[in-house]
């Protein structure tokens, strides 16, 4: 057994007692080569020292039960590794889902944009329909029409156009 892997050994079992110095001494040891792994994955300083600053937290949190098999550095730069990694997956998720998000509003403001051309193409119809037949029975109806079809303008066109409700002159 060397010398290094006594000193090891030692610095892990005073840091699962909660000897901060002991933890001081591996944190300064390590942490610049954290930061330089992180920032090799996320090329972003800032966050690279945060992802460092987590693993070495989490060393700390579960000092009472972590067990490293090999040396602090290479426990420490992998955990760093992946958890680099993780944030960069998670990114991409978020990109993904910001994308999705963006095309989904402008289909949104595409639909609304028709939805008003169709309603005002409906709303003309209807009143083109009224003035032609003026019977109040079916004057009601059409209020009622005009009312409640807000969102609804794609089926009721569809359906006043197949019933030939609509003019001939807007039908498709």
């Amino acid at each position: 057994m060397s010398t290094n892997d006594v000193s090891e050994r030692e610095l892990q079992k005073r840091i699962r007692g909660g000897d901060e110095t002991a933890f001081d001494a591996v944190f300064r040891d390590n942490y610049a080569h954290l930061v330089r792994m992180a920032e090799s994955i996320v090329r972003e300083r800032a966050l690279a020292e945060e992802i460092a600053q987590d693993v070495m937290l989490e060393l700390w949190r579960r000092r009472e039960t972590i067990a490293v098999e090999q040396s602090f550095r290479a426990y420490l730069l992998r955990s760093t590794r992946n958890r680099a990694l993780n944030h960069v997956r998670h990114q991409r998720i978020v990109m993904r889902e910001a994308t999705i998000a963006a095309a989904a509003a402008e289909s949104a403001r595409a639909l609304s944009a028709e939805d008003e051309m169709l309603g005002t193409e409906l709303e003309r119809a209807v009143r083109k329909a009224i003035e032609e037949n003026p019977d109040p029975k079916k004057l009601e109806w059409w209020i009622y029409v005009i009312a409640h079809s807000n969102g609804h303008f794609g089926n009721l066109v569809t359906y006043y156009r197949e019933n030939g409700l609509v003019p001939p002159s807007s039908r498709q």
